[in-house]
This record gives structure tokens, C-alpha cells and sequence, in this order.
């Protein structure tokens, strides 16, 4: 079940979030993620090729969503190019990875496969 632009959802508990970097994505982390049981998040497409990840806790249901991370592309970034972006745009990040040097889809099997089973409630084998 992908997660469509815009959509809130929630890191299942299990999930590692430090479990990057990612294979198609360069990813910058503007702000330290909340702890995953509660935290809401949402994503957002802000420019082709580029996602902004929003964060906020469960229980304030007043705040606004703030930002997270910022995800890039890897077929329409390079991470140079990446982090010219963010310069760009004044935007400051804690820390930056590179997408994975991996394409296929085993380097996050068991990522996708527990997201899944916490979405689905199946048995994935």
C-alpha cells in the first residue's frame, strides 16, 4: 500500500527509522525525528523529485506539522546537486545521506515487509 502525497501516517513501532540511507533517495534531516510511537508524519511533493517529510507529536493536535527531512530523488539529483538545492533555498540540515549505491529492491525487504504486515495485519513470509 503506497503512501500518496499529503497522506499523515505513522512509523509502525518495530520500524528502525535510522535505517538509511535509503536506495533511491539522497535524504536530508532537518530536524531530529519525534520517537516513533508518537509521532504523526505526513509527505509532501514540494518540486519534482523532491518530497519534504512533516513531523509532529500524536498528542498536540493544535501544532502545525513541521519539517522534518527533505528526500531527493537519486534519478533527478545527484547529492551534489541535492545539496545545492537546500543551499539554494536557505534551507540547513543536520545531517545529509547519499542514496544507497543499491537499487534492488532486497536492501529494504524486511523494512517494506514489516510496513506492510503493520498496514495489512498479513503474515508476510
Amino acid at each position: 500500500m503506497p503512501l500518496m502525497d499529503n497522506e499523515l501516517y505513522t512509523y509502525p513501532q518495530d520500524i528502525n527509522r535510522s535505517d538509511m540511507p535509503y536506495p533511491n533517495e539522497h535524504s536530508a534531516r532537518v530536524a531530529a525525528p519525534l520517537p516513533q510511537n508518537s509521532a504523526v508524519y505526513a509527505t509532501k511533493t514540494i518540486a519534482p523529485g523532491i518530497s519534504l517529510i512533516l513531523q509532529k507529536s500524536k498528542g498536540d493536535a493544535g501544532a502545525s506539522m513541521k519539517a522534518q527531512s527533505y528526500r531527493f530523488g537519486k534519478n533527478q539529483f545527484t547529492p551534489e546537486e541535492a545539496k545545492a538545492w537546500l543551499k539554494s533555498h536557505k534551507i540547513s540540515y543536520i545531517s545529509f545521506e547519499p542514496a544507497s549505491a543499491s537499487n534492488a529492491p532486497e536492501a529494504r525487504k524486511d523494512v517494506i515487509n514489516r510496513i506492510t504486515k503493520e498496514i495489512s495485519g498479513a503474515i508476510i513470509a
